[in-house]
């Protein structure tokens, strides 16, 4: 079952990609070790660093802009992520805007915010991170970059409904569902599987034996869910709201196939009063819209974007990307 977007956490981007242009990306004097490579005949005699692969917006893409990216990533993604800069840098000299160290550094502190609450533990979690979703320094410093810029592209579209605000105060405050799931591609195989689970079968060891979710190494065990994330799906949510404690739900179709859940325990709402946090809440709210709305630039740009490639495997792994990233927009 696949998660959408949250609404109240920072946009990651890395390989989103944004339509070609014409201005200059600074990068680094790196040699590719890419595989990429493979397909030139060895006995062509080609300055790697200078050969051809297509245009973006009528400008020629050589190896040698890619080159950074290429230490990190497929030439895939290191082509999406160059595009996307491209694009961005493009808008940006349009409207007469630029990113300064200060809106990297925001980013950076909104990235740390998000996967730690504990201040003293930020570098270590950052340091993991990165290593996670391998974001060395040259994407790192980019995604910073890239992140403010869509910040700054659409900060003028950006305005906050009193509903958002309540919503995120529900969110943070608001009661927890703790749950577990097991997500099975066909109602038939829920039926039994829910049989087996209120006939006393244990349900850690159902969704370890039939889950096709990524939770099934853990049991099945979920995050704690709020009933107003819109990350998971409103048949999750309902199901989790209409439980006992203890209790087997019926199937739900989610994306995948059928959930099953067992509501294990429902954590209170906390006793902090709206009005003590409405700043905050405000400040997260914002975050949100600003998220879907850096989505949305993205993926239009993607549509338009005039890119011709002319290295095969490339163009393969550039189409694929694409149809990936417009797939997520529906």
């Amino acid at each position: 079952m696949r998660r959408s977007a949250t609404l109240f956490t920072f946009i990651f981007l890395s390989p989103m990609i944004v339509g070609c242009q014409t201005s200059e990306i600074p990068r680094a004097s790196v040699a590719s070790t890419s595989d990429l490579g493979k397909a030139t005949p060895r006995s062509a005699k080609v300055d790697r660093g200078t050969a051809l692969l297509g245009y973006c917006g009528g400008v020629p893409i050589t190896w040698g802009d890619l080159s950074p990216m290429l230490i990190e990533l497929s030439g895939g993604e290191a082509l999406s992520e160059y595009v996307l800069d491209a694009g961005l840098r493009e808008r940006l000299r349009r409207e007469g805007q630029t990113i300064s160290p200060s809106d990297t550094a925001h980013e950076r502190s909104l990235f740390a915010d998000v996967i730690a609450k504990q201040r003293d533990d930020t570098e270590r979690l950052l340091r993991k991170l990165r290593q996670q979703q391998n974001l060395g320094e040259v994407r790192f410093s980019q995604m910073l970059w890239r992140n403010a810029a869509l910040r700054r592209l659409v900060r003028h579209q950006i305005k906050i409904p009193d509903v958002m605000v309540r919503k995120a105060y529900a969110f943070e405050h608001g009661p927890k569902y703790h749950a577990r799931l097991i997500v099975v591609p066909d109602i038939g195989t829920a039926g039994r599987v829910v049989q087996m689970a209120r006939e006393g079968a244990v349900f850690a060891d159902l969704a370890m034996a039939h889950s096709t979710d990524a939770s099934r190494d853990r049991g099945g065990r979920l995050p704690p869910i709020s009933a107003v994330d819109p990350t998971w799906p409103d048949g999750i949510r309902s199901m989790l709201a209409s439980m006992s404690m203890g209790t087997i739900g019926d199937p739900v179709m989610v994306d995948g196939g059928y959930a099953i859940l067992l509501l294990e325990s429902v954590e209170s709402a906390s006793e902090v009063a709206f009005e003590s946090v409405k700043e905050e809440m405000t400040q997260r709210a914002r975050l949100g819209v600003e998220h879907d709305a850096m989505d949305r630039l993205a993926r239009e740009i993607v549509r338009s974007a005039d890119l011709v490639i002319m290295h095969r495997s490339l163009n393969k792994t550039w189409q694929r990307k694409r149809a990936e990233i417009l797939a997520e927009a529906r």
